[in-house]
């Protein structure tokens, strides 16, 4: 039987196919199934194929049917191919790699179904299997889309006059998933033996499967096979870790707490220690259970830790709670005997002003006015000693409100120095009303004292940034050098002599207190002799009332 015949054209009941050996005929559907069947009965003795290198006969002998049958069926892909790698011959396993018909792969090209990148490396195989056999793995391309990693052996045959190669192709693809599984199998159990925390693999009776070394530490030996409550002998911290741990255990328990819970180990020998334990229950494929796993991280050090910044904690809360209490009393009780001092110097200067020389008089001044000093500072040692203990929790403000407050407060000033005042827009915060209020009549306070020879220009303004509010007062006053910007915070500190510029050196303390108790902070820009910028930063949500 001849497959063609010298080709000058289609012929009726035949369409070309084009490949890039040349021109070959496509048979018909019906032609190419005769054709078919008489190879699997053994009645063709030879067929042509037509390549660039010329037609080239090849022989099939009926006696070599079994030996067919075999190759057709056996669990490998098989491909015979011409010496150009043109497809003579593939079995129904190889169709299967292929994605593609057994009818169809005849007279193709096989580099055809090889992936892009390994089409070099299957080219250097039928090179160097010309002399010898050739093995080596690439992908092939599947005609759905997907590839398949196989193995080659590639190898040279003659037979007469005909000659090519023979290809065995091994599907890698279980191999490929079962190397994968164990190499996450080794992974999983590198990964556990080099976990810090103790991890342990209970079965379906409650005995330890499986132990890291973490485990073997926490145990004091050997964990194996041994039921769980015998290794490590805790006792849940409440009734919610309880429901945790019988959950773990397959015991129904549907109100258990999620997340890990802390229990309470008591080896045989050493001290307590507190175990934070992550229990996950495991099923099998039928959905039984099958056991369970469990984390126990030892938090002894970090509870002991808590328990110590607890008792710091309250150590000082008590202290701030006692100085507030001390500096109240101390500025209240202070204020009458000073109050007294003054009136009677000032007493003293009017009944005896004629007998006083102009010495006595000057002394009686100091005095009163050191009297004087001393009474505004405990006035506002008592205002900061106030800040914490004594503030208003936040409620929805409108600064202007506070602002217009600090401002007739301070209209005798302003009026003195013939300041003009800027006020920009001011989205409403959360905040004590009186104590940003007591914020704004310091810092513009500030601006009107440490004025220039101009008159005071002060803008105060406001803006969203990020999840606070940005406050800012600015003036055309002297400035600050910029190694003094750290040290104008702390408490009765001065740059400048009290006769050139009047005040107890503690608003500025007060202001950061205030800040910091609404939880913002507060800075400055300043350059000398050209005037300041005290920023500050009012949270949107106060401190504590977060989610």
């Amino acid at each position: 039987m001849r497959a063609t015949d010298d080709y000058d054209g289609p012929r009726q009941g035949t369409e070309a196919m084009e490949t890039e050996h040349g021109v070959l005929p496509r048979l018909t559907a019906g032609e190419a199934e005769e054709t078919l069947a008489a190879i699997r009965l053994g009645q063709v003795d030879a067929f042509l194929i037509a390549t660039a290198l010329g037609d080239s006969v090849y022989t099939l002998q009926g006696s070599e049917h079994p030996y067919l049958i075999y190759v057709r069926s056996m669990s490998e892909g098989a491909v015979t191919t011409a010496p150009d790698g043109t497809i003579l011959f593939a079995n129904d396993r190889f169709a299967e790699i292929a994605g593609t018909p057994g009818g169809q792969l005849v007279g193709t090209p096989f580099p055809r179904y090889v992936c892009p990148g390994d089409l070099d490396r299957v080219e250097a195989l039928l090179r160097s299997s010309v002399g010898d056999r050739s093995r080596g793995e690439v992908e092939l391309c599947s005609a759905g889309g997907g590839s398949v990693p196989v193995y080659l052996s590639v190898s040279p045959y003659a037979s007469g006059d005909a000659a090519g190669f023979c290809i065995v192709v091994t599907d890698l693809s279980e191999q490929k998933r079962t190397a994968g599984l164990v190499e996450s199998a080794e992974l999983a159990r590198s990964l556990l033996e080099r976990a810090g925390d103790a991890i342990v693999v209970l079965g379906a009776d409650g005995r330890i499967a499986l132990a890291n070394e973490a485990a073997y530490r926490l145990a004091d030996g050997n964990p194996l096979l041994r039921p769980f409550g015998e290794a490590f002998p805790i006792e849940p911290a409440g009734p919610a870790e309880a429901e945790t741990l019988a959950a773990c255990e397959g015991i129904p328990a549907p109100d258990a707490a999620d997340g890990p819970a802390e229990y309470i180990l008591r080896p045989p020998s050493g001290p307590p220690r507190t175990l934070l334990v992550n229990a996950a229950s495991v099923h099998g494929l039928c959905d039984e259970p099958a056991g369970c796993v469990l984390c126990m991280t030892d938090i002894s050090a970090q509870k002991e830790n808590e328990r110590r910044l607890a008792r710091a904690l309250a150590d000082a809360a008590s202290s701030n709670h006692e100085l507030q209490q001390f500096a109240y009393i101390a500025s209240h009780d202070l204020q009458e005997p000073l109050r007294m001092v003054t009136s009677y110097l000032q007493l003293l200067e009017r009944r005896y002003r004629d007998q006083l020389d102009q010495d006595a008089r000057e002394f009686i001044g100091f005095a009163v006015e050191g009297a004087q000093r001393m009474q505004q500072q405990i006035m506002d040692l008592l205002t900061y000693s106030r800040i914490t203990g004594r503030g208003q929790p936040p409620t929805p403000v409108d600064p202007s409100t506070a602002l217009a407050g600090a401002i007739t407060r301070l209209e005798l000033s302003i009026a003195e120095t013939g300041a003009e005042i800027y006020i920009g827009p001011m989205p409403v915060v959360r905040t004590d009303l009186s104590q940003l209020a007591q914020v704004f009549q310091n810092l513009v306070g500030n601006a009107l004292t440490f004025r220039s020879s101009d008159p005071p220009r002060i803008r105060v303004e406001a803006v969203k940034v990020g999840d606070a509010i940005r406050f800012s007062v600015s003036d055309n006053g002297i400035g600050i050098a910029p190694e003094y910007h750290d040290r104008i915070f702390p408490m009765f500190q001065r740059l400048h002599p009290r006769d050139r510029y009047p005040g107890s050196g503690i608003g500025l303390a007060i202001v950061q207190r205030i800040v910091a108790r609404h939880g913002g902070r507060v800075w400055l820009e300043s350059v000398e002799s050209e005037g300041s910028t005290f920023f500050f930063t009012i949270p949107l949500t106060p401190p504590g009332e977060g989610a």
